[in-house]
């Protein structure tokens, strides 16, 4: 049964946070979890859209169960960017993201301020995008907040503008299943230990600015690594304003990388991923084995970054000659990933991952590269974290 849940705010702007509650006592399948809302631009050239995915409006998501923090997860829409640019474009994960269609001819002097455009989140990352089917009766209270983006983060020209989220509302599909059996089943175990619920967790590790090489060393303790997801932000991202970079597809806000990064690589512990330092060219090979996308036999994408924004970039960067997969990859579009588990998990949670529990495992990711511009390192690891329901719904993680 589809259910439609009103949020009790008349508006979201830059830095809100809004939350909502999934009703108790009822089975939800997080697979048709989305947000709705229509959306109203204001700038004094006339010129301010929401970024190219929807789910970049989401600057901080959090998930508390029984008042107990289960997931936060600072820099959600860089790293949604991130997985929603390379996934949308890969023919094995082309429904995975919602991209907003007013994008598709948008290019620089092409952009108008938007009144009340109806839009929607359709895709989350974590355990709302487990795709799983929860039991409230069991879980309790489930509180989902979400900060929203700065106005920097839309694209626009040089005028400063500002947004306003309304009409929000919440939409789901639900179970019932009015069984005694089941029932019965779910208090014969709890009586006889607790119920466990594996899903994906992101822990967020935010570096400081400084120029090549770019370094950020940081622990991890967990159960199951199963990905690291680096990437570089401009350190001027925050006062730069939101002019548009026809590249990344977005406002320069969202532009991760540069054409003068020469090698990146991970070390955990005394090891070395990979054991060799990679070429940009072997970097996106490396990252799209890493992420299970496809790609041709030159080792990069069997498809270009999506947009491109109705065309290729013009100008040739140095070291790239001509290469526009290359030049995409470096300016705008960049990240470097590490695989450390099983590629394919199916449709459930399965600890294969690094285990890094009880020891004081010290990860570093650094990039070298030429140039005096300074960028800020930011590293995602992606884990499979074990979320106990005891007696009394009791919550207790294990991440």
């Amino acid at each position: 049964m589809r259910n439609k849940l009103t949020l009790p705010f008349t508006q979201g702007r830059a830095g809100d946070i809004i939350y909502f509650k999934l009703p108790s006592n009822c089975m939800i399948d997080l697979a048709t979890l989305s947000f709705h809302f229509d959306l109203t631009t204001t700038n004094a050239s006339n010129n301010m859209i929401p970024p190219q995915y929807t789910g970049c409006l989401i600057d901080m998501l959090s998930v508390d169960i029984n008042g107990v923090n289960v997931q936060t997860i600072p820099q959600y829409a860089h790293l949604y960017k991130i997985l929603a640019q390379y996934q949308s474009g890969d023919q094995r994960n082309r429904n995975g993201f919602l991209e907003w269609v007013g994008m598709t001819d948008v290019a620089p002097g092409n952009l108008a301020t938007l009144t009340n455009v109806s839009l929607a989140i359709k895709q989350f990352l974590g355990l709302l995008g487990s795709n799983k089917i929860i039991d409230t009766n069991v879980l309790g209270e489930v509180t989902v907040s979400m900060r929203l983006i700065p106005n920097i983060a839309f694209i626009a020209g040089n005028t400063a503008g500002t947004y306003t989220m309304s009409n929000m509302s919440v939409q789901f599909d639900s179970i019932n299943l009015d069984n005694p059996v089941y029932q019965q089943s779910i208090y014969r175990q709890l009586e006889q230990g607790d119920l466990r619920f594996g899903y994906q967790n992101v822990i967020t590790n935010f570096g400081g600015a400084s120029t090549f090489p770019v370094s950020q060393t940081f622990s991890v303790s967990t159960q199951s690594l199963d990905y690291l997801i680096g990437t570089l932000i401009q350190s001027s991202i925050n006062t730069g304003g939101n002019v548009y970079n026809a590249i990344a597809g977005s406002s320069f806000y969202f532009n991760h990388g540069t054409s003068n990064i020469t090698s990146a690589q991970y070390q955990i512990g005394t090891v070395l991923l990979p054991n060799y330092r990679p070429t940009l060219a072997e970097q996106l090979s490396y990252t799209l084995d890493s992420l299970n996308l496809t790609s041709d036999v030159t080792g990069k994408s069997s498809e270009t970054f999506k947009p491109i924004i109705g065309y290729a970039p013009s100008f040739t960067t140095a070291g790239l000659t001509n290469d526009t997969q290359l030049i995409n990859y470096a300016n705008g579009n960049y990240c470097f990933a590490a695989r450390l588990c099983h590629g394919d998990k199916g449709n459930g949670p399965l600890i294969s991952g690094l285990s890094t529990q009880g020891t004081n495992t010290m990860i570093n990711f650094r990039v070298e590269g030429t140039g005096a511009t300074t960028y800020v390192p930011c590293v995602w690891a992606i884990t499979t974290s074990t979320l106990t329901i005891g007696a009394g719904r009791q919550i207790s993680l294990v991440v």
